[in-house]
């Protein structure tokens, strides 16, 4: 039976293999048909407990996208939640001709006048919102949702929060996108030929 320090290599190798796919989906996904889209706090900022560290541990916030009817997600670490990031984020993974479902977030949505006006219909997609404080999914078109892209997060935050992960999230967020994204055998296969092994 290997020793605790063998299977902390293989554990290790695997993070960073799964974050290279991660890093080359961040290059390479684009998106085209109905997405949904939505950003969540994933760690809430965090005070020191020893005196002599008054530093904080900030806020990690991450944009998610999620294609309806299929496994294609990505998740996106940001800095700020402001409209020009999150519309720049769009704008660089998902389709113009793309059908996009939303909260009433004010990054996407125009909540100063009525009825609400969505941000991004400008660009050329089609735009549906629902609003959260009122209700999850729309009482009349029950397409109108972010259901999809919200159990995303309920898995992500188990699965990081499990692994005490915040120091080192971005290389977890990269090994949960790799085994949500590919099934088993294609994870073998991408594993297989990053470490030059004949399948």
């Amino acid at each position: 039976m290997p020793n605790i320090k063998t299977v902390e290599r293989y554990f290790n190798i695997l993070l960073n293999i799964s974050f290279e796919y991660y890093q080359d989906a961040l290059d390479t996904t684009f998106f085209k048909g109905d997405i949904e889209l939505d950003e969540t706090l994933l760690f809430r900022e965090k005070k020191s407990k020893a005196k002599h560290r008054s530093y904080q541990l900030g806020k990690i916030w991450v944009f998610g996208i999620r294609k309806r009817l299929s496994k294609e997600f990505l998740i996106i670490p940001v800095v700020s939640r402001t409209e020009e990031k999150l519309h720049s984020i769009i704008l660089k993974y998902v389709s113009l001709d793309s059908t996009l479902y939303t909260d009433c977030y004010s990054a996407y949505v125009n909540n100063k006048v009525f009825p609400k006006e969505s941000k991004l219909v400008h660009y050329g997609y089609s735009h549906q919102f629902v609003n959260h404080t009122e209700e999850f999914v729309s009482q009349i078109f029950p397409q109108i949702h972010t259901n999809t892209v919200e159990r995303l997060w309920k898995e992500l935050k188990k699965d990081v929060k499990m692994k005490h992960t915040r120091h080192k999230y971005l290389l977890h967020i990269g090994r949960f996108v790799f085994m949500r994204s590919l099934e088993r055998e294609k994870q073998l296969r991408y594993i297989a030929k990053k470490l030059n092994i004949s399948t």
